[in-house]
């Protein structure tokens, strides 16, 4: 890892990450980092992870090592293509014997950033955060490769476009022959027991799909909090495709 940068700075760097082995997935975790953030008005000091695959980091200090020799500037934009880097946020202390809060948040760039009514989602990630600053303890893990339940930006975009056509948020990926859903939440069940060993979580999740998949890569699941925020008058039909195809909201 690190390997184009200077040695100085390479050095330090490997002292703060670790490389965690997820039955044959080497998983590299780098931090904590220190984030002053703020929460609804008042700052919160919170310690910051970015992780990723290691083959993912393999490939993209290989195409990173060919852009500094070719100074070629089309390799450099490639790097976003090959590598999602995951954060979590950790809220106060999460040892201890008391599952620990847990949102396991899939990247949605028009909600998280811009604040769209098309969805729930930057609510839900709003609200979660707030929830775990007020109670001084909890884990937000944020999934950057999940953007359009893991189809991209872009192909999200065009989504959109069927979806004003009648279509659901679901149907409209199939439209497009695409899965429905191609999460896999194996890297953020490899951080959870990196950070809490055998400790087991409280959910924050009205999927099930998240509650399955933490049980199957062997995270135990001591309750599952409710998180139903954000519906409005623009999304309904999105709200109402969620319950169709499962989601647990009243």
């Amino acid at each position: 890892m690190f390997s184009y940068f200077e040695e100085h700075f390479r050095k330090i760097l490997t002292e703060k990450s670790v490389n965690v082995d997820a039955n044959g997935s080497v998983v590299s975790i780098l931090g904590p980092i220190p984030l002053p953030i703020d929460v609804g008005g008042a700052k919160h000091l919170v310690k910051w992870y970015v992780f990723a695959k290691k083959t993912g980091l393999d490939t993209l200090f290989h195409i990173v090592e060919k852009a500094h020799t070719e100074q070629n500037q089309k390799l450099w934009m490639l790097m976003d293509s090959y590598l999602a880097v995951n954060s979590a946020l950790v809220f106060g202390d999460p040892s201890g014997d008391e599952p620990l809060m847990t949102r396991i948040h899939s990247c949605c760039f028009t909600g998280d950033v811009f604040g769209s009514l098309r969805c729930d989602c930057g609510p839900q990630l709003h609200t979660a955060m707030s929830i775990m600053a007020e109670k001084g303890r909890g884990l937000v893990i944020y999934m950057s490769g999940h953007e359009g339940r893991g189809i991209g930006l872009y192909a999200k975009a065009a989504t959109y476009l069927l979806q004003d056509m009648g279509l659901d948020t679901y149907e409209a990926n199939e439209k497009l022959g695409l899965p429905k859903d191609s999460r896999d939440f194996e890297i953020a069940a490899t951080f959870i027991k990196f950070l809490c060993g055998n400790g087991s979580i409280d959910l924050m999740t009205n999927n099930p799909l998240k509650i399955d998949q933490m049980k199957l890569h062997g995270i135990t699941i001591h309750d599952r909090i409710p998180i139903v925020t954000g519906q409005n008058d623009v999304n309904q039909r999105y709200m109402a495709a969620k319950k169709k195809w499962g989601h647990l909201i009243k």
